[in-house]
């Protein structure tokens, strides 16, 4: 009770039983992003990141990556950066309000327009599309950012758009029919 994956999160607002804001968009992100730097911090790499492995708690709205530990070793190709790409298809999911996989994985003009149809859109949230797009989806590995780049960045759009941690940025609707 008041625990999801992202995925079913991501499925419920699809359907429009849940309706995710842009401002829990970049507060959950945001907690998705610290997670993982932390991981790469400890020089852990999680290599299985997904809208399956974050929980997101409602109240408060928070989320949390899982991680099994060492007895669940990643998979030989996994690194800092195949951990990046991976969170940003999870900023792809909360961002286009649906699961996104590297097999269903828009392209970038999807995303932008995502940020100019979104069900309220606020300034961030093309900030927001542009960190996913340019960035952490890079499919040269190469140029994508470290995990601790993605945090300063979500970071610089939260003071650049005035927003904190509070409650008004982690609200979430639920619908009358989900409710």
């Amino acid at each position: 009770p008041g625990r999801t994956s992202l995925h079913q999160m991501a499925s419920a607002a699809a359907t429009g039983l849940l309706r995710i804001s842009s401002g829990l968009q970049i507060a959950l992100a945001m907690d998705i992003a610290m997670a993982v730097k932390a991981l790469h911090r400890l020089s852990i790499v999680h290599g299985g990141i997904s809208s399956e492995t974050v929980v997101v708690s409602f109240l408060p709205s928070k989320a949390t990556l899982i991680f099994c530990g060492p007895a669940a070793s990643p998979p030989s190709y996994s690194s800092d950066s195949q951990d990046v790409y991976e969170l940003g298809l999870c900023f792809a999911t909360l961002a286009l309000r649906r699961v996104v996989t590297a097999n269903t994985l828009p392209d970038v003009s999807e995303l932008r327009a995502a940020a100019c149809d979104a069900l309220d859109p606020d300034p961030p949230l093309p900030s927001f599309m542009e960190l996913i797009a340019q960035m952490t989806l890079n499919k040269d590995m190469s140029l994508r950012p470290s995990s601790e780049e993605v945090v300063d960045w979500l970071d610089a759009i939260c003071v650049e758009n005035g927003l904190n941690d509070s409650a008004e940025l982690r609200h979430i609707d639920v619908s009358d029919s989900m409710a």
